[in-house]
């Protein structure tokens, strides 16, 4: 399969560099493709009903950033919540605990499959989360931290994206 290189035009109508030129690649994978290291991903998620009939809540991680922190299909996790109303850890399991849950793998009909958690526990979820309708996710290698949001100050980060550029 041939790769599509589209040139980038800059605003003022100049050529570009041809050294700026991305592969039609989802964003996650032009970013990667650049980085020696990414260090840290922020996303901010919406807590998802889990049917229009129930009050019971789900949040589902469906992105192609978990593979790049190492959480990949079949993947045994934890997950543990910090504090009451602080959060929830997810974290990748070293052994076959019986409390463990998977990372999951879903296809769409027009892109690549990506990776998901699918998290449903309501205890943790209302223990972790309260009544906050959105979440704030940080991923780290081995490790993702979700924190409730109850204000837009709650999910202020100067971080975002946090990485090291090839040389």
């Amino acid at each position: 399969m041939e790769q599509v290189i589209k040139q980038v035009e800059p605003s003022n109508g100049r050529h570009s560099d041809p050294a700026l030129s991305f592969n039609q690649l989802p964003l996650s994978k032009k970013i990667t493709s650049l980085l020696t290291t990414v260090s840290c991903v922020t996303k901010t998620l919406r807590l998802q009903a889990v049917s229009k009939a129930s009050d019971k809540r789900k949040l589902v991680i469906s992105t192609n950033w978990l593979p790049l922190f190492n959480f990949v299909e079949k993947q045994r996790v934890i997950e543990s919540v910090i504090g009451p109303l602080q959060g929830m850890t997810i974290s990748n399991s070293c052994t076959d605990e019986s409390k463990t849950k998977q990372v999951y793998g879903r296809n769409y009909s027009d892109r690549a499959r990506e990776t998901m958690m699918d998290i449903r526990h309501q205890g943790k979820i209302d223990g972790a989360f309260g009544s906050a309708k959105d979440v704030h996710i940080t991923f780290e290698k081995d490790c993702l931290t979700i924190v409730p949001i109850f204000s837009i100050s709650d999910c202020a980060s100067n971080e975002g994206v946090v990485f090291d550029i090839a040389r």
